[in-house]
């Protein structure tokens, strides 16, 4: 097994060193529990299965400081994901018949106990810890920007922003593979604005990067981080730099069109949903108080569907009544209905009993 996945690996001259490294971690786990000296063709679904629960309790390596030996639910079907795409590639060149991580799940659905809004104040009071102007930046680049960190942090160049036109071209590694090229056009939003011009008035003539201290892969800006995180009087979070991306994507969902949110952040809007929207106390404390300003730069009156920015009917009475009833006298037949349906983000939309088998007058 191991000459094979080495084999493999050596072969996969198309992908990047990050995700090479993430391939080897999962070697590294199919090794340590089967041997170096496995066969492939003698691993069977049991063993495979016996392999994922050993990986959800033994599997985690790195959690040094805590003793935590366990993995996170994600991470193991990531893993076994990995290890069922190895073993794939062995039975379509014939090494072996079958698959036995075929089985396995592998659909991951975001682990939400790891989620952390970190609040404009918190992420202030980091930036005023900061020791340059380089980390002050990479701050806010992360959580006003929502920019991935390190990867869009250290390819953003002073020739992809234009602070006139309050925009900037992002390229993401992540996504090069895209239709896109993994390029986007961002917004320079409001908050992240002082930032970027101060920024800009302390780099040097000539300046390429707009990061350019903290450009080196030994850099470990997560250490750093915490460091900052501390000395603001505050406790480190899970996922440092995620989670700073995560609120920011939060934020913008409650004031744009999630299309267009995903569009500037560089992900989908069903991606967006899974993993970086969270709820917020605000929002609650916002829905369930009469005298509180609502939440969003666009209001219900504003709009010609009653303020919902995201392709939605509004969710009001009259408004939902009135639709349907339009639509009913227009081009549908006597016996046709029209349904108001609600998707998992709370949004309404209009959905005709044509398809439904048999048909049927409510959802």
């Amino acid at each position: 097994m191991a000459a094979w996945l080495d084999e493999y690996f050596a072969e996969r001259t198309d992908i990047k060193p990050g995700t090479l490294k993430t391939y080897e971690k999962t070697r590294d786990n199919l090794v340590t529990h089967f041997g170096r000296r496995r066969l492939l063709r003698d691993i069977t679904p049991t063993d495979a299965k016996k392999w994922r629960t050993w990986l959800k309790s033994h599997g985690n390596r790195r959690d040094k400081k805590q003793g935590r030996t366990s993995m996170a639910e994600d991470t193991v079907r990531r893993r076994t994901g990995m290890a069922k795409q190895f073993f794939d590639e062995a039975v379509e060149r014939g090494i072996i018949e079958s698959n036995p991580f075929d089985k396995l799940p592998t659909t991951t659905g975001g682990n939400s106990a790891r989620q952390f809004f970190v609040t404009h104040q918190a992420i202030e009071k980091c930036i005023e810890q900061c020791p340059d102007v380089d980390w002050r930046t990479i701050l806010a680049l992360a959580r006003y920007g929502g920019l991935r960190c390190p990867s869009e942090l250290l390819r953003l160049r002073w020739c992809d922003v234009n602070l006139p036109e309050g925009r900037m071209v992002i390229h993401a590694s992540k996504t090069e593979h895209h239709a896109d090229g993994g390029v986007r056009v961002c917004p320079i939003f409001v908050e992240l604005r002082p930032y970027l011009e101060a920024a800009e008035a302390a780099a040097p003539d000539g300046t390429e990067y707009v990061i350019n201290r903290y450009r080196s892969a030994a850099q470990n800006l997560r250490t750093q981080f915490e460091k900052i995180i501390k000395r603001a009087g505050l406790v480190p979070w899970p996922r440092l730099f995620q989670n700073l991306r995560a609120s920011r994507e939060t934020e913008l969902m409650g004031m744009y069109p999630s299309k267009d949110v995903a569009s500037w952040l560089g992900n989908t809007v069903t991606v967006a949903m899974k993993h970086y929207a969270m709820e917020t106390e605000a929002a609650f404390k916002a829905a369930s108080d009469p005298n509180a300003k609502r939440s969003g730069s666009v209001h219900r009156e504003d709009t010609a569907n009653g303020g919902c920015t995201g392709g939605c009917i509004p969710g009001i009475s009259d408004a939902i009544g009135a639709t349907a009833d339009a639509t009913a006298k227009g081009d549908l037949d006597g016996d046709s209905r029209v349904f108001i349906v609600q998707d998992s983000a709370g949004h309404y939309y209009l959905m005709g009993d044509t398809g439904f088998e048999p048909v049927t007058y409510a959802v």
